[in-house]
């Protein structure tokens, strides 16, 4: 049965993911662990022991970012101070079929900053919160055929979340039965824009935009005098889980099972138009002006983000079900875990086969040094983290489908990540 996966088109929890997670090929709802008190299992918090961290910055790029970059930072030859199509001049269709080639697969660009986040045990109770702003940033190049003048589309969301998790230990009545409840508070900040790529010039600043059929409203011919339109709107979402330790067997190690599901219950986002281009939290740099009303004659503040796009930025409910094995020392290495998940969407919006929504993974601490590998949809990922103190420097690198079937349009992305924790 076709299933919904890992699609930038899709995955639109507000939540950041963990980079340790991604490095083990994104396996988290039966793991615990310090870096993700709740972000893969509201029931994690009741596992964990009481901590704080400061502060984790994190920050991800495709590996087609530069080549997309470098290729538009040339801009596109023909005559362009008047904005005149150049379908017909051969220097033009030499570029857009390199347009072509370099846009086949997107660039993503990801930020993320956590302010302090917390756990805090007291007898089989738990409490955990912090709060994000999480921004993607996608380009990608499409075309209505070999004559047509390609598109830039620039898609960006910014989530600036604020979570609270409560979490039970109910070994009491159920041994080894954990439960737990997350409430999040979402402001999203959507900007959309399409540019034809004879209207780009190589001195703009990067337009934080998204594929919509605005484009008639949204031409511009230099962006260092438009004005990025900035939708906002705002959702209230639960998330539920359940992890369970299985005593059944004689095991050297510790055998969980864990399911949970995000957004079960969501208020659907109202976007409304900004009137002047908000100085948004990490994309706020990126739109070229920030005071002057993004009306100009083509949006009025009272214009509604179109139905279709709308849907697209909603969160939709999913789940994720899991097993992990861990062990505290074998040999030389330390806090040795083998996992698996499964997720699906109640309503996944892009489809594509069963493959894309299996992650397995591993890892294993060998003094400061943790290593990762894991399989993500299908693609592989690898991770290394180091432990010094309290200072954890983490770095993954995986592969994630953009397409409907497997390596129709894949990513390879390069993520980092640095956090304080006490």
């Amino acid at each position: 049965m076709p299933l919904a996966a890992q699609h930038t088109g899709q995955t639109q929890r507000a939540v950041a993911p963990s980079v340790e997670a991604l490095g083990r090929g994104d396996v988290g709802a039966a793991l615990p662990g310090r870096a993700h008190p709740f972000a893969y299992n509201p029931a994690h918090p009741a596992a964990l022991p009481t901590q704080i961290t400061a502060f984790r910055i994190q920050g991800a790029g495709s590996g087609h970012v530069s080549d997309h970059l470098r290729h538009m930072s040339r801009g596109a030859p023909g005559n362009l101070l008047n904005g005149e199509p150049s379908e017909f001049d051969d220097d033009f269709q030499t570029f857009a079929d390199s347009t072509r080639r370099v846009g086949a697969r997107p660039s993503l660009l990801e930020a993320t900053i956590a302010l302090p986040s917390f756990v805090y045990r007291r007898g089989p109770y738990a409490v955990s919160g912090g709060a994000t702003v999480h921004s993607l940033l996608n380009q990608r190049f499409r075309s209505d055929g070999p004559d047509s003048v390609p598109i830039a589309d620039h898609r960006a969301r910014t989530d600036v979340t604020l979570s609270g998790t409560v979490g039970y230990d109910a070994s009491v009545h159920v041994p080894g039965l954990r439960l737990g409840l997350t409430l999040n508070a979402v402001q999203r900040y959507v900007s959309i824009l399409e540019r034809r790529i004879d209207q780009v010039r190589p001195t703009d600043k990067m337009p934080v935009v998204e594929s919509t059929p605005l484009l008639d409203q949204l031409t511009f011919f230099d962006s260092r005098a438009a004005q990025n339109p900035v939708w906002v709107g705002r959702s209230v979402s639960l998330d539920m889980g359940a992890m369970y330790t299985v005593s059944a067997f004689d095991l050297p190690g510790t055998l969980r099972v864990g399911a949970a599901g995000f957004d079960l219950w969501a208020s659907d986002f109202t976007f409304a138009l900004q009137d002047t281009a908000p100085r948004i939290p990490l994309l706020g740099p990126l739109l070229p002006d920030q005071s002057a009303p993004v009306t100009n004659g083509r949006v009025s503040p009272s214009d509604p983000l179109s139905n279709a796009q709308a849907e697209r930025f909603q969160i939709d409910p999913s789940v994720r079900v899991g097993a992990a094995y861990t062990q505290e020392a074998w040999g030389p290495f330390r806090n040795l875990a083998i996992a698996v998940d499964y997720q699906d969407y109640r309503r996944p919006s892009v489809e594509q086969s069963a493959l894309a929504h299996l992650h397995i993974g591993a890892e294993a601490q060998y003094d400061i040094l943790i290593a990762r590998l894991g399989i993500n949809q299908g693609y592989p990922t690898a991770g290394v983290g180091l432990r010094m103190g309290h200072i954890h420097v983490d770095y993954a690198f995986y592969g994630r489908e953009e397409g409907t079937s497997f390596r129709e349009t894949y990513n390879y992305v390069n993520t980092l990540q640095v956090a304080l924790r006490f």
